[in-house]
């Protein structure tokens, strides 16, 4: 149950609305108003009634800082991936909204961060360094640090995909004439199949 009640401070008289969250702790916020203090005690009531509390001073974690143990969780990732976003942590998004409260991030902010990454990086660099914002937003709504993600209906940066135009025969034959002998059946088979290199170098005798 939460509930307000009143304090003397050395600014005035003060409405401290106080409850008791999911585990137990108490907590309380102090405001100026008592109708706002009300407000928000009621709303708090409320969202721990239906199961849509999120403690307001949980939201207070710096995206730095909350990103940081994010990426360090991220067992799942290969090595490779750890590295991108790694660099894509701390080199685009820190430096632009890393010392703002994870709360204070709003879906306008996420759209100028990534307008100004248009700026200077391709746009399928822009789109994989949003998805790491994105993947951590939606840790913290999970982590209960949050309500909602600010990633939402953002614009990213059209990818144009670029038009395969295979070798023409004597193109091919060309490149496997000049070819060490031992690479010529290799590059026969990756024209005749259309295999990836990986597929190519995987196939045994």
């Amino acid at each position: 149950m939460a509930y307000v009640d009143r304090l003397t401070t050395k600014n005035g008289l003060r409405y401290r609305a106080r409850w008791r969250d999911p585990d137990g702790s108490q907590k309380s916020r102090t405001f100026v108003r008592r109708a706002d203090a009300d407000r928000f005690a009621r709303r708090t009531e409320y969202d721990l009634n239906v199961g849509g509390y999120v403690d307001p001073h949980a939201g207070k974690a710096t995206v730095r800082t909350y990103g940081e143990e994010w990426r360090r969780s991220q067992l799942q990732h290969a090595e490779s991936t750890k590295k991108d976003v790694e660099l894509g942590l701390r080199v685009h998004l820190y430096p632009v909204l890393g010392d703002r409260p994870i709360s204070s991030i709003r879906p306008s902010d996420v759209q100028g961060w990534v307008s100004g990454l248009a700026k200077t990086l391709a746009p399928a660099t822009v789109t994989k360094t949003y998805s790491f914002l994105a993947t951590m937003m939606k840790a913290a709504v999970r982590d209960g640090l949050i309500t909602k993600t600010p990633c939402v209906d953002i614009h990213l940066p059209r990818i144009e995909k670029k038009r395969v135009v295979p070798l023409t025969v004597d193109q091919v034959a060309a490149l496997i004439d000049s070819a060490p002998t031992h690479y010529r059946p290799l590059l026969h088979f990756c024209a005749g199949t259309g295999a990836r290199a990986r597929e190519a170098f995987g196939v045994a005798r």
